[in-house]
């Protein structure tokens, strides 16, 4: 969704909770009842959206409008905007994903020219020892090195990491009788 497609979204949240829903007295009570009734503002209505695009439960969503300073919707505020834009949740979603599969260290180019800037500024400094005379450095270097030769496909990789069953033969045991 663009903020042009969310400032357009007309805000139809409930006007309140349900009758069956029961309320708290007194102050708590009165507080409940404005978040319930109050409408978000465009902003607040686009952090939402947000949120639910990035697939995000609703204890964060509260505590995310609560770290910006923001009074976080009523829970039914939140199941309504789920439910109303689910399919273009769902399609905003999936857009991510394949934006995020397609561009960046997804590709394997990229991974390459990131590993390759790594291992660049650390053989500056590899040989730069620490205070205590150890060259942490070189060990990060020369892995880095090795990250790149497996991305690049010219290095197995490690006999552990390799998928398949392992069988242990002993030979001269019957194997029913072990």
């Amino acid at each position: 969704m663009t903020e042009d497609m969310i400032r357009d979204i007309p805000s139809q949240e409930p006007d309140q909770l349900p009758d069956t829903i029961a309320r708290p007295e007194g102050d708590a009570a009165s507080e409940s009842q404005a978040i319930a009734q109050r409408r978000l503002t465009v902003e607040e209505r686009g952090l939402l959206l947000k949120l639910l695009v990035a697939g995000q439960r609703e204890g964060l969503i509260m505590q995310a409008f609560a770290a910006l300073g923001l009074l976080p919707p009523a829970s039914a505020t939140v199941a309504y905007y789920r439910e109303k834009y689910r399919e273009e949740i769902r399609e905003a979603q999936a857009r991510r994903i394949e934006r995020a599969m397609s561009e960046g260290v997804a590709l394997k180019a990229e991974r390459i020219a990131k590993l390759k800037e790594h291992a660049e500024l650390l053989e500056a400094m590899r040989f730069a020892a620490d205070k205590n005379g150890r060259m942490w450095n070189e060990r990060a270097w020369r892995q880095t090195l090795a990250d790149i030769a497996e991305e690049m496909g010219e290095r197995r990789p490690l006999e552990g990491e390799r998928s398949g069953e392992v069988v242990k033969v002993i030979i001269g045991v019957d194997p029913d009788k072990v």
